[in-house]
């Protein structure tokens, strides 16, 4: 998760995670298969200047590796849909 979120403080965005499953990283590495945005972002990238998350994620994709960079509100939209799931098939990886 990278930048400032509307759903809350990032803990309370990794607890929604994991309550559906999903494993948080404190950093990008070759086994993150997405990183969330915050709607809120930073104020540094009105300058042009990214996030050490979202430089390494455009680094790994630049270098083929299929990690997804999603907003805030499609993080949400896909909380809502999978929550609405029957339980043993909602699962979210993060």
């Amino acid at each position: 998760m990278s930048g400032t979120f509307v759903f809350g403080k990032k803990r309370a965005c990794e607890e929604a995670l994991r309550v559906l499953g999903g494993v948080v990283a404190d950093t990008v590495t070759l086994s993150t298969d997405y990183l969330i945005v915050g709607t809120l972002g930073d104020r540094a990238w009105a300058y042009g200047f990214f996030g050490t998350k979202i430089e390494k994620a455009r680094q790994q994709l630049e270098g083929g590796h299929p990690i997804a960079i999603i907003s805030e509100e499609h993080w949400l939209n896909e909380m809502e849909r999978v929550m609405r799931l029957p339980a043993t098939t909602s699962r979210l990886k993060s």
